[in-house]
């Protein structure tokens, strides 16, 4: 697997987590 491939899906699942966090109704 790619480092950069790695660390955009990291950023990817932080962002999901983050709007998850902020967007309870969902």
């Amino acid at each position: 697997m790619d480092p950069t491939s790695a660390v955009s899906l990291l950023i990817s699942i932080l962002a999901l987590t983050m709007d998850f966090g902020s967007v309870p109704a969902l």
